[in-house]
């Protein structure tokens, strides 16, 4: 049942420490990052940036680093590339699940799955390291991402906010969604879910208790999944979770446009709402809206880009 919670202002005493802004790299030179770095700094955002990385140059952590990010390297499987083929191998060990520590389990799992399934496990570990340094977080893609202003500005709606990609496309109509829930947990399981809107995982905000608990759970979810065969499943296993569960933390769905993220990927550019000066807004307030997910889509976008990402500081 999802209950919807009094906002978490800005300033209250969940926000008293600093906010955080986490994403996961792995083999990035800076040239892939210059845009994320540049929006941010360019905004009004004062809390930290942290980037994990694997498998990244000194050059680029150095240049990173000068700009205000905060490394913090981890180890994914040498020679495995972001695929991971040993997750082929999950089939044999799922059925020892019961008599396995989840524990060892976690660590089997972090070393077999695909990079975009495990990253979350890493952010948790990073997260409950520093959990007593943080209010608010967001976990979020890099590459495709850039802030038009503080990406908290907008207040929190639940103890997690999770993104629609589209209000008209459902799961049903995505064949890469639907095809990683019908192959984690099943057709009877896809059935249920298939009318819903997709969920993205390239940008969840949250408090730093409701993003923790969240991500506890989703290392259930991976663990219960039938397979893990062609590639990544972190979406499919979110889109299950936010249809399936009953949850001990509150936790929103956003319409698409609606709240702290516009994400591009299902829409054409005529329906983009874009004001006089050229920023992405919200078509209910006219507000700008702080993430933009997906622009590298739209070549269209190319001068909204360069004006949120120009090197200003």
């Amino acid at each position: 049942m999802i209950k919807a919670p009094s906002p978490v202002m800005i300033g209250d005493a969940n926000t008293a420490k600093k906010n955080l802004i986490i994403g996961v790299i792995k083999g990035y030179e800076y040239g892939a990052l210059n845009k994320f770095v540049n929006s941010i700094k360019n905004t009004k955002f004062t809390g930290d940036v942290v980037l994990l990385t694997s498998s990244v140059s000194d050059e680029t952590i150095s240049e990173l680093e000068r700009r205000g990010i905060k490394t913090c390297a981890f180890q994914y499987r040498v020679n495995s590339g972001s695929m991971n083929s040993w997750s082929r191998f999950w089939p044999k060990i799922r059925p020892l699940k019961s008599m396995i520590p989840f524990k060892i389990m976690r660590f089997i799992m972090m070393r077999i799955f695909h990079l975009m399934d495990v990253r979350h496990f890493h952010m948790r570990d990073f997260l409950e390291r520093n959990k007593d340094k943080y209010g608010l977080v967001l976990m979020t893609d890099v590459r495709d991402v850039v802030f038009q202003t503080d990406p908290f500005e907008i207040p929190l709606g639940g103890d997690v906010e999770f993104f629609e990609e589209s209000s008209i496309v459902k799961i049903k109509d995505c064949s890469f969604n639907s095809g990683a829930i019908r192959e984690r947990f099943g057709s009877e399981i896809l059935q249920e879910c298939q009318d819903q809107p997709i969920h993205c995982f390239g940008t969840v905000r949250g408090s730093i208790g409701g993003i923790l608990s969240f991500l506890k759970m989703y290392e259930v979810y991976c663990m219960e999944a039938i397979q893990y065969a062609t590639g990544t499943a972190d979406q499919g296993i979110l889109n299950v979770m936010i249809n399936k569960f009953s949850s001990s933390f509150d936790f929103v769905t956003v319409p698409n446009l609606t709240g702290a993220v516009a994400t591009l990927g299902w829409m054409k550019y005529k329906d983009i709402p874009i004001n006089a000066v050229g920023g992405i807004i919200n078509p209910i307030n006219g507000k700008s809206i702080p993430i933009i997910h997906q622009y590298d889509r739209f070549p269209q976008l190319e001068d909204l880009v360069e004006r949120q990402t120009s090197n200003k500081y």
